[in-house]
């Protein structure tokens, strides 16, 4: 466990192409990844397209991206989503759930995130001098380098505020960076993706990036553009993300699917998802929220379920309260769980790919969007976009007439069929101001005491150890180290 706590200058300095050895377990790449020195990866097209291979199939493992170390699990237990089982022994997950500063897993997202950044930094820079590489695949890999930079900085920026922008290689430079303005960080997110809709085409490619395939599993232009339709959003910039989420959902390539279908591997919901072929790595989130019937209730490795502040708020006949939550009742206990992913321990074949990016959350920023603009009711407006959702959880169409209560249903929608991907709802409340309004309530429920500052998670203390620049710049709240 204490591997965890290595410094991000650490991980740039000691960063070697032999990480990336876990993707020869998804997809072989020739000639292999771990014989190919330095700038040599570049010098072909397989060896260039394997360095993104290598950080998706390191992704697609126990990363940030899913189970017990993963994004959904720790936002999730920060917000009002999931209960925190009594019985638990991980130290980190109990300051995490009861919002206090001292945990491993918080620290943990920060490294890892960082340690992505520098790959994808090595990759653009490699990729923008190497001459020996057809210009296809070079436009091909830099777009997904440039949407893979600006993801992580998307997260990084909204979970610890102000920090660190680190877009080359240089160690020394690196080591030192001090914190940026978030406008700042999301201005170079902006360019990143914009970057990336100018690289990148509709079509998915294979490991070879080349050849066109079915699996979604890395970044096209539209993904590229319903993250800039999110970071729109998120930045207030109301017409532009009702455009950019236009874009994708007039995209026929993309549909709303039957609720029971939505997490199927290469959906038609889906926008990016990430490819794993092994069947007990194929979706942690799957297998960590999912109960057994065999088990006596939540345990170490299915450490949590879902709150009553989320399964009470279900609307009555929404059809998503009973397609993605089930229940185990053992003795005189009843514990709702999430059943999004159906996967387990005794899943035979991977029929699900975890989701990073799909259909339905652009349908509610256009909502979103439209409503701050005024554009309430009738054709193309907030209240069409809710109503798509609402359908297809068999529920009624919106009665909403003002904006207030326009963006209060959106929030409610986004809420119920977002939950438990991704931290949107930890997010959605700090973005919207709502933060303390609702954690108020819900952290003494868990055992907490909530104070605004702990909307941001602390800075590592190791990092602030390591670089001098961070020295006295921990976020409001929280001890230096």
């Amino acid at each position: 466990m204490h591997r965890i706590f290595v410094a991000v200058t650490i991980l740039l300095g000691s960063f070697s192409l032999a990480t990336l050895n876990s993707c020869k377990k998804l997809i072989e790449v020739d000639p292999p990844i771990e014989n190919i020195i330095g700038k040599e990866v570049y010098s072909t097209n397989s060896g260039a397209a394997s360095v993104l291979t290598g950080i998706y199939g390191d992704m697609s493992e126990n990363s940030f991206v899913h189970g017990l170390q993963g994004i959904s699990l720790a936002l999730g237990m920060s917000a009002d989503e999931l209960t925190l089982f009594a019985g638990n022994l991980n130290q980190g997950f109990e300051y995490l759930y009861r919002n206090d500063a001292n945990s491993e897993l918080g620290n943990l997202m920060w490294i890892s995130l960082y340690g992505y950044i520098y790959r994808v930094n090595t990759a653009i820079e490699g990729l923008s001098v190497s001459t020996d590489i057809s210009a296809n695949v070079k436009k091909q890999l830099l777009g997904e380098a440039h949407f893979l930079r600006a993801f992580y900085y998307f997260y990084l920026v909204n979970l610890y505020g102000d920090v660190p922008l680190i877009t080359s290689t240089d160690i020394k430079v690196n080591a030192n960076a001090s914190r940026t303005d978030k406008a700042l960080v999301y201005a170079q997110i902006i360019s990143d993706l914009l970057e990336a809709q100018q690289l990148l085409t509709d079509r998915y490619v294979a490991a070879d990036a080349q050849t066109e395939t079915a699996e979604r599993v890395r970044p096209n232009r539209t993904a590229a553009t319903a993250l800039l339709a999110r970071v729109y959003l998120y930045t207030q910039q109301w017409d532009k993300a009702e455009a950019q989420a236009s874009v994708v959902i007039g995209n026929t390539n993309y549909a709303l699917v039957p609720l029971s279908e939505v997490f199927l591997s290469n959906s038609g919901e889906t926008i990016f998802a990430l490819h794993a072929r092994q069947t007990l790595t194929s979706n942690l989130d799957g297998r960590m929220f999912n109960f057994l019937p065999t088990d006596a209730g939540p345990n170490d490795i299915r450490p949590v379920y879902l709150s009553t502040h989320l399964y009470n708020s279900f609307e009555a006949g929404d059809n998503r309260k009973q397609e993605w939550t089930k229940t185990l009742v053992t003795g005189n206990a009843s514990y709702p769980y999430v059943n999004k992913y159906k996967t387990d321990l005794n899943s035979a074949w991977v029929t699900e790919y975890p989701m990073v990016l799909r259909l339905a959350e652009q349908y509610l920023i256009r909502a979103e969007a439209r409503a701050w603009q005024g554009k309430l009711g009738g054709a193309n407006s907030a209240e069409s976009d809710l109503n798509s959702i609402r359908s297809r959880a068999g529920l009624a169409d919106t009665t909403a007439t003002d904006q207030a209560g326009m963006l209060d249903l959106i929030l409610q929608e986004r809420r119920v069929e977002l939950f438990t991907e991704w931290g949107h709802r930890w997010l959605d409340l700090k973005r919207i101001g709502k933060v303390d309004e609702v954690m108020t309530v819900v952290a003494p429920d868990k055992g907490g005491n909530w104070q605004s500052f702990k909307s941001l998670y602390p800075i590592p203390p190791v990092e602030i150890q390591r670089n001098p620049s961070l020295r006295g710049h921990q976020n409001p709240g929280y001890p230096e180290g």
